[in-house]
């Protein structure tokens, strides 16, 4: 009798950072050095209490996205070392943007500069270093943490079957978005091919938005 073995990867996104405002009060565009809050701290644990156990944690490198790895790790009782920095899993690097309004940043208003990323960059090394997370947790269950962008990117292709990377992300709007320390987890077969209706949403009660999902 054969055993079939699948394997799970959650992934996670972030936790709510602490926010930055403008001498006008808006929300402005925060950089790669953004802290992780209490309250994104909060929202990474009680997910975390809803997620089956995991051997392995990889983390964009990014100090918000590693600090919800490390809550993440003391409440599954792993440790430091049980975490793996991914450099290719850090947010889209638009310097250009950073300190600007985020509603500005949302509508494109802010002209992409020679240091921006875009988002075919982006997507060239999300989807190689997932595939590599993916090729080397066969048959187990381990947890990406990332950000909103990162995530968009995998869903679009693995969930939603869409291939060709679209020029904003910020247009993509579907109810597969996750609120900041909510996880999706992703099944695979033993030909990593996506097993669609195994794949679930993990929610928190602090889900601000309920019916409408965005980054």
């Amino acid at each position: 009798m054969s055993v079939t073995c699948h394997t799970r990867i959650i992934l996670m996104r972030h936790g709510t950072p602490i926010k930055k405002k403008n001498e006008s009060g808006q929300d402005v565009l925060y950089g790669p050095d953004a802290n992780l809050s209490a309250k994104g701290r909060d929202e990474s644990i009680l997910t975390t209490a809803k997620l089956p156990s995991i051997d392995l944690i990889y983390s964009s490198s990014l100090r918000r996205a590693y600090d919800t790895a490390g809550a993440v790790a003391y409440a599954k009782g792993l440790k430091t070392e049980d975490i793996v920095k991914v450099e290719e899993l850090q947010d889209i690097a638009f310097p250009s943007g950073v300190g600007q309004p985020i509603d500005k940043v949302v509508r494109g208003e802010i002209p992409i500069g020679e240091n921006d990323e875009t988002t075919e960059m982006m997507a060239a090394r999300v989807i190689t270093a997932f595939k590599q997370i993916l090729s080397e947790s066969y048959g187990k269950t381990r947890l990406v943490v990332a950000h909103g962008h990162v995530i968009r990117l995998i869903i679009l292709q693995y969930i939603d079957g869409i291939m060709e990377i679209p020029q904003s992300l910020d247009s993509y709007a579907t109810t597969n978005y996750l609120n900041p320390g909510e996880a999706w987890i992703l099944e695979f077969d033993e030909n990593n091919t996506i097993i669609k209706n195994s794949c679930r949403m993990v929610t928190h009660p602090w889900n601000e938005t309920p019916g409408f999902r965005r980054f």
